[in-house]
């Protein structure tokens, strides 16, 4: 290696730890050395998987908060989004409707909900974090109210295929792992690649600039808010476990 690209790795080493990732990251590789040296099992291969799909659950969520965030928004809705529609979704195929179609019309809440969401910050012009954190209460009472009342919902008897989401693994990876780093790659493609993700970047940059060069900054906020809600949707659908002498549940405890 030459002495220039020692120099300028360096320089990127020293760039990284000194920014909020940088940081983050070398106080949680601490973290796991420190835990994993005076915890007992904390390093065992069991527990790491499960910590792996713990966060991959948190990751996918963060995944539908970073793309509103990016665009100066915020979106603390996404768990009363998750949990109300996943749950009327178990209670629809309970019905005796199939669980393809309570699934299908569980997302299409999950998505007229970033829709509404969206118009109300877009062209209510509410702040974000005002819109959010009243519709994320909302749309938990209308949940609790209209669509189920159990705090455990079960999933359908006869649901093999989908408890496979939640609990199945590829070549010994979780699936919730593999679905984390796909929607990452995904993600990033849509953001790098596109005008969707060029337009959300320079909406997060300077809004005023974006509007006078053309961007529909309304239409993009709506669609952003609707995205975010369907990833959190899609969180939902990993987090059925399977209890012991029982069927995999989903809790909606928040």
């Amino acid at each position: 290696m030459s002495e220039a690209a020692a120099h300028g790795n360096q320089a990127r080493l020293s760039s990284l730890l000194k920014s909020q990732e940088g940081i983050v990251l070398v106080l949680a590789v601490l973290a796991f050395v420190l835990f994993s040296l005076l915890l007992p099992s904390f390093f065992s291969p069991g527990n790491i998987l499960a910590l792996i799909r713990s966060v991959s659950i948190l990751g996918i969520l963060a995944l539908g908060m970073a793309l509103v965030v990016i665009a100066r928004g915020i979106d603390v809705s996404m768990i009363a989004t998750m949990v109300v529609s996943v749950s009327w979704a178990f209670v629809i195929a309970r019905s005796g409707y199939s669980l393809e179609f309570a699934l299908l019309i569980g997302a299409l809440f999950a998505v007229v909900a970033g829709v509404l969401i969206g118009m109300l910050i877009a062209f209510g012009e509410v702040a974000p974090i005002f819109a959010t954190l009243a519709a994320g209460s909302v749309i938990y009472g209308l949940g609790r109210t209209f669509f189920f009342t159990l705090e455990m919902q079960n999933v359908p008897p006869g649901a093999e295929w989908f408890s496979l989401i939640g609990q199945g693994r590829i070549l010994g990876v979780p699936v919730t792992v593999v679905v984390f780093a796909m929607l990452c790659l995904a993600l990033h493609l849509v953001l790098s690649r596109t005008r969707f993700g060029w337009q959300t970047y320079a909406m997060g940059n300077n809004p005023g600039a974006a509007r006078i060069t053309g961007i529909s900054n309304r239409p993009m906020i709506v669609a952003q808010y609707a995205i975010s809600a369907l990833i959190a949707y899609g969180a939902g659908l990993c987090l059925p476990r399977r209890r012991r002498r029982s069927t995999p549940g989903f809790s909606i405890r928040r």
